[in-house]
């Protein structure tokens, strides 16, 4: 992988923040879940909630994320889809993990984007979160390619250590 992944995995690592798949193995090319997405922004704004699922109504007590899931919705980093869930296990979308990190920095840093035409291939929920990521550094033009693709573990952390250096 490239040298900026090598050092954002690293860097995220030894801050607690991402773990691999074992003990030895990250697994760069894997797909992010939407609950994993949303643990990691949690753990990197050291933001958590142990009361409740947000009332998605696809997340049970005895999902993993259960709580995750709650705390990312009451921080305003998931607001879930219009039928009221969450789809935890969902692989996350480069748009959709870009959008949640601009949600973190906004909510962290209380920024906001400069006015931006949205002269991208993203859906237009996502232009303002998209402008503000541009704005701020998280990502480059080259990150817009590609946005409706499930997004990688080493891109995904890219993005985020970008994110975890402005707050």
């Amino acid at each position: 992988k490239s040298d900026e992944a090598q050092k954002a995995v690293n860097a995220l690592t030894r801050a607690g923040i991402i773990r691999g798949v074992s003990d030895t193995e990250f697994a760069p090319d894997a797909a992010v879940t939407r609950a994993e997405a949303a643990a990691l922004l949690l753990r990197m704004t050291a933001q958590s909630d142990a009361d409740g699922n947000g009332g998605f109504s696809d997340v049970t007590e005895d999902m993993w994320y259960y709580d995750t899931a709650g705390a990312s919705k009451k921080y305003g980093i998931i607001s879930g889809f219009e039928d009221n869930t969450f789809r935890g296990d969902d692989r996350i979308s480069k748009v959709q993990l870009i959008s949640l990190a601009a949600r973190a920095l906004k909510n962290e840093r209380n920024v906001t984007a400069s006015e931006t035409e949205n002269t991208y291939d993203a859906p237009e929920w996502a232009a303002e979160e998209i402008a503000l990521a541009l704005n701020s550094g998280l990502i480059t033009e080259n990150d817009l390619s590609d946005l409706n693709t499930p997004i990688s573990r080493a891109d995904a952390a890219v993005i985020l250590y970008r994110l975890y250096d402005r707050i």
